[in-house]
């Protein structure tokens, strides 16, 4: 419709769609869904004014499943998201304010070595591998605990593997997850998870990187290596990326990251909120997207 009125359109493409369906399969590659969809993003593709795409390694992805069968379209634009850089430290009046659910959360997690997941419970994001590697004996030895924030379609299966395992004391759920809550759980965490699985990180850029960047806490990812997550936290020093999903291995350096002493932790904050401000802020950004 744009189009025939002849409105310019610029287009924020958040991952390499429809591609990102192939990940999380659901759909087929060699499928009628997959064949419309494409065609369709084509079409919207070529007569959109600009594409933007949120990392190079999207932009490299895009154009090149675009330019197999259509050849001549210009190449999207490179526009991190971004987010806002100042303080997120939880003013003390809201800390005697809390509401009954995070006091209890708080008095929880003190005396432990808190490690959080927020965002979307799917099978693409592991979340209910995070559970499985809380019931290893080595980390059921290091007084760590997890706690996943958020919901979705494997919410019920952490629950359940939670009670089969025995392990209501050291993970918990905080679902739904309201806006009013997110800088007092963020600010309780001493260590941010942001696993994913298969080839999801290849398609697009997980939002909640941006807040765990931007909070100053170490991050234990998994990504492959050549997508724009492995290169953000390789990139920021922010933490420890491993390129696949291994169980015994994301354990082993969940709890190395549990022995850092507190300034090398601090350190590796420091190193990803300070990537955060020159590559993600909205000052960084905005400009370079007013002029499109």
């Amino acid at each position: 419709m744009a189009k025939f009125f002849d409105i310019p359109v610029v287009r924020s493409i958040q991952d390499v769609y429809p591609a990102t369906l192939l990940s999380q399969e659901r759909a087929k590659n060699d499928g009628l869904l997959m064949r419309i969809l494409t065609n369709l993003e084509k079409f919207n593709y070529r007569h959109s004014r600009n594409n933007i795409v949120i990392s190079q390694e999207l932009a490299d992805t895009y154009a090149v499943m675009l330019n197999e069968n259509v050849g001549g379209l210009k190449p999207p634009v490179v526009i991190p998201n971004w987010g806002d850089s100042g303080d997120v430290s939880i003013p003390s009046d809201l800390e005697c304010n809390l509401v009954e659910h995070m006091r209890e959360l708080k008095e929880w997690a003190n005396g432990g070595f808190l490690a959080l997941f927020g965002g979307n419970f799917s099978k693409s994001a592991a979340t209910s591998v995070l559970v499985e590697v809380f019931n290893r004996p080595e980390v059921r030895r290091s007084n760590l605990k997890l706690l996943l924030a958020g919901s979705g379609a494997e919410l019920v299966t952490c629950e359940r593997l939670i009670i089969k395992y025995g392990l209501q004391d050291s993970v918990r759920i905080l679902s739904p997850w309201g806006n009013e809550d997110t800088n007092q759980v963020l600010s309780m965490a001493d260590l941010f998870l942001l696993p994913t699985l298969g080839k999801q990180a290849l398609n697009s850029v997980p939002s909640k990187v941006l807040n765990y960047l931007r909070f100053g806490k170490p991050i234990l990812a998994v990504a492959p290596i050549q997508s724009a997550l492995f290169n953000i936290i390789d990139g920021a020093n922010s933490g420890v990326c491993l390129p696949t999903f291994d169980v015994e291995m994301f354990s082993q350096e969940l709890t190395a990251l549990r022995e850092l002493d507190s300034i090398s932790r601090k350190r590796l904050g420091d190193n990803g909120r300070n990537y955060f401000i020159n590559n993600f802020s909205t000052s960084a950004n905005l400009q370079e997207l007013c002029g499109l």
